[in-house]
């Protein structure tokens, strides 16, 4: 992996955590607020094509988020009582395509995931929910 990529991508891993923190405000997994908040993937970070799907990550304490990983059940759970089964079966489909995104579309999803971002703070309160 080149240095640009990982540059980037430690900025993509930055933007998404920023997003799902000020989106979910709160531990998806037990509701907690008060303690560090992580953006915990529904299906792993390897799979690159839904690395950066919205519908893939969720606001997580490190606790759950570490539960996950041995006790995904929880997680699931909330994800099919949220979005429902087929959006389930959809997000699973999408994650066994394979996925190496070039540069450029780094780059624009770097962009998207911003503009995103700027509008999460104009519809709420700033820095809510969000860990500095």
């Amino acid at each position: 992996m080149n240095n640009e990529r990982k540059k980037i991508e430690k900025r993509l891993d930055k933007l998404l955590r920023q997003i799902v923190i000020e989106r979910d405000k709160r531990c998806v997994t037990c509701g907690s607020d008060s303690v560090i908040l992580q953006c915990g993937h529904l299906i792993t970070r390897n799979c690159k094509s839904v690395k950066y799907d919205l519908f893939n990550v969720a606001c997580q304490c490190r606790n759950c988020n570490f539960k996950h990983e041995y006790y995904p059940q929880h997680y699931f759970n909330w994800f099919v009582k949220k979005y429902g089964e087929e959006e389930l079966e959809r997000l699973t489909q999408r994650s066994n395509q394979i996925k190496k995104y070039s540069i450029s579309e780094l780059e624009t999803l770097e962009i998207v995931l911003t503009e995103l971002l700027k509008l999460f703070f104009l519809t709420t309160e700033p820095g809510k929910g969000v860990n500095k």
